[in-house]
């Protein structure tokens, strides 16, 4: 699962990658320095074609935010639109549905409900083929969403590229295409050098047969390679590769010294683990007995910190500690006098 953190200007401010268990659950922590922009952040998450969104409050508590959403991409002609409004209980936002030729289709205000959620609906029949975008304003918060109508897929000839060739860590990605035929979908699928899919994007060729994906940024944890652009619009396909440069750092853990007494407090620190990522410690004693076990969370700089307490009765010899933050994992050996 992808995970993108914008500040209340809009500015992203930190993104990576986390693996999802077979619970489904997932830990993970940000680091807000002391010089951080205070106000509401918004945080996405995205897992292939799905997503979420979360805000919280900075140095304040957060503000209610307008977010607009749309259940698909695209719609048949005759099938009703649905926009998923969240905002503010019992707010009046303000709508304008414009098509893209910049010209106002319509205009219209609606009342939140009691939740600070609406759903409002379009009858895609009173529109046109094309592609629209719908604003919503409240006070000084708005947020747009693009939908399209009778779009299809077979776009011809597809021609795609970044515009770079190498990237670093946290970096943005431009994606820009064209197709040879004008108004139509396609699904771009963003793949890092293990053949692991990091992100899948609907989007679609506009009326001059161009396409843009400004919303990529390479994980702070991406791995460095050879990643892959897939774009397919039925059965027309690209692919164009760019690269992801940087030094991965392996997982370490250091004690604070290498011989114990039973009576001491054994302190544990370590780097270069998956930033926010739960980092598993466990600890053998001289015979392969797991002894202890303990769960910490990592943070964003990959940096982690616990103690440890010998157990009642334990005797002298070799033990040792494993630490594992699910991707990778390192051992240290310590003794106990």
């Amino acid at each position: 699962m992808s995970i993108i953190l914008e500040d209340s200007i809009g500015n992203e401010v930190f993104s990576r990658s986390v693996n999802v268990g077979d619970t489904g659950n997932v830990d993970f922590s940000i680091d807000i320095s002391r010089d951080s922009l205070e106000g509401t952040y918004v945080l996405y998450l995205f897992q292939k074609s799905e997503e979420g969104i979360a805000t919280f409050g900075v140095g304040q508590e957060p503000e209610a935010v307008l977010i607009l959403k749309t259940a698909k991409l695209n719609y048949s002609i005759g099938d009703n639109i649905e926009i998923n409004i969240q905002g503010t209980a019992n707010a009046q936002v303000s709508l304008i549905l414009i098509d893209s030729a910049d010209r106002e289709i319509l205009r219209d205000a609606i009342n939140l409900g009691p939740d600070g959620r609406e759903v409002y609906k379009i009858d895609s029949g009173e529109l046109s083929g094309g592609a629209y975008t719908i604003n919503a304003k409240r006070g000084e918060s708005t947020d747009e969403v693009l939908f399209t109508v009778g779009f299809t897929t077979g776009s011809g000839k597809i021609s795609v590229q970044t515009t770079k060739t190498e990237y670093k860590q946290n970096e943005s990605v431009l994606i820009l295409g064209s197709t040879e035929s004008i108004n139509v979908l396609l699904d771009l699928t963003i793949v890092d050098p293990d053949g692991t899919v990091i992100k899948k994007v609907n989007t679609f060729s506009d009326r001059f047969g161009v396409f843009k994906v400004d919303n990529f940024k390479v994980p702070s944890d991406g791995k460095s390679g050879i990643w892959k652009i897939n774009a397919k619009s039925g059965g027309n396909f690209s692919v164009t590769e760019f690269t992801v440069e940087g030094v991965e750092q392996g997982l370490e853990i250091r004690l604070d010294k290498n011989f114990y007494n039973a009576s001491e407090i054994v302190n544990i620190t370590g780097s270069g683990a998956t930033g926010g990522a739960t980092v598993t410690f466990k600890i053998f004693d001289f015979e392969g007995n797991m002894i202890s076990e303990l769960n910490i969370n990592a943070k964003a700089n990959g940096e982690f910190s616990t103690i440890w307490v010998f157990p009642d009765n334990s005797e002298p010899g070799e033990y040792e500690i494993i630490a594992d933050d699910g991707l990778r994992n390192t051992s240290q050996n310590f003794i106990l006098n």
